[in-house]
């Protein structure tokens, strides 16, 4: 009977600590006026209760990190920053880490600050806090008993959605506030500047030597860093030329668009070294691009075409070049959006190949139907 009473008495204990807390997290939730929309949209996950004087986590610093293709995550922080995301429905995941804190945690709140016209948040998760229900502003935190972080730091792992085609726009998620209690009584509130920001132009180029030319070398130093990703050891920033922190195939498609192209310095009026985040392709009637992992196909130009064959980008300059082995034989360019459509130079027997020198001015193609392979200015002008 002894025994009974104790456990009974143990159990209700923990109940009343968790009726406890879920009363104080509505209570600052609910103070935070439900769900706002742009930036600044605050979610708020955990158990805080942010009164009083500074605490012992008041240096502590957070950190975020973004999750390629919104897995799992691993609990470290790998220190991607930035990434590239496309389409509607599209998962994102982030970690969330605070370095320095000294004493054990009764729960958090994290609020963060992201464009609710783009993305909506789903959940955020921590195994060694209880997951508890809470209004539509986020998911609440909390524990028994005190808990202390791993050594990383970790605090969660945070998911959203795309609630819109974010294809190409620019946006960041950041974190507005996060409270550390270490008590119901004295808790800690940090904030940070750091964001993971996607679809950001990218400056990363494949001419890794920095010789000016995309060339084998570079093509060597790429090899060597092939099939890495974040946290593995091997990996180097400078070669993940997307940025979605692995280095893959479709950071090779990237290299091999650029092969043995001139990489001009900036200032040099010739374009610029940057890599591109779309492939283009002719299909007989028409030219048509998509992003690098094979989503998002668009018709670029539909008209005003023969037979479209070999084609080559100017991303520094936002043009892309193309032969057309039609009836009239031409090379014809057009801004990477497809408008602006120009024919270059017409007459020509049969171009079947077409490779810019962007840095020198020149573009060269191959005419099968006069085996010769001609140049002219990029304007199509010094045949």
């Amino acid at each position: 009977m002894l025994k009974r009473m104790l456990s009974t008495g143990l159990l209700m204990s923990a109940l009343t600590m968790l009726v406890f807390v879920v009363y104080q997290v509505a209570a600052e939730l609910h103070a935070q006026d439900g769900v706002s929309t742009g930036e600044n949209s605050p979610i708020a996950i955990a158990e805080p209760r942010a009164k009083g004087a500074a605490g012992p986590n008041a240096n502590a610093r957070l950190s975020l990190d973004l999750i390629p293709h919104g897995g799992s995550g691993n609990q470290r922080n790998d220190g991607v920053t930035s990434g590239t995301v496309s389409g509607r429905g599209t998962t994102i995941a982030i970690e969330v880490f605070a370095t320095g804190v000294t004493t054990p945690l009764v729960g958090m709140q994290l609020r963060f600050d992201f464009d609710a016209t783009l993305l909506t948040f789903v959940k955020a998760e921590n195994s060694a806090f209880l997951n508890l229900p809470q209004p539509p502003t986020g998911t609440a935190f909390a524990a028994l008993s005190p808990v202390r972080l791993a050594s990383s730091g970790f605090l969660a792992r945070a998911e959203f959605t795309t609630v819109t085609d974010v294809t190409g726009r620019e946006f960041s998620i950041g974190i507005a506030s996060v409270t550390l209690p270490e008590s119901f009584s004295s808790s800690d509130t940090l904030t940070t500047t750091s964001r993971i920001s996607f679809n950001a132009p990218t400056t990363s180029t494949p001419d890794f030597d920095g010789d000016g030319m995309v060339g084998f070398s570079d093509f060597l130093a790429f090899a060597a860093h092939f099939d890495t990703r974040q946290g593995d050891g091997r990996y180097q920033a400078k070669y993940d030329l997307n940025g979605d922190g692995a280095i893959n195939t479709q950071d090779f498609f990237s290299f091999a668009i650029s092969f043995f192209s001139t990489v001009p310095s900036s200032g040099g009026g010739g374009g610029s070294g940057g890599v591109p985040t779309k492939m283009y392709w002719t299909n007989r009637v028409k030219i048509q691009r998509a992003n690098l992992d094979g989503s998002y196909v668009e018709d670029l130009i539909t008209a005003e075409l023969e037979d479209p064959s070999a084609i080559a980008l100017d991303v520094g300059n936002g043009k892309m070049y193309w032969t057309d082995k039609g009836y009239t034989g031409k090379i014809q360019r057009a801004d990477l959006d497809g408008s602006n459509v120009e024919d270059l130079i017409t007459g020509v027997s049969y171009p079947v190949a077409i490779a810019l020198d962007v840095g020198r001015g020149k573009m060269y193609w191959t005419d099968y139907g006069t085996d010769k392979i001609q140049r002219a200015d990029l304007d199509g002008s010094n045949v």
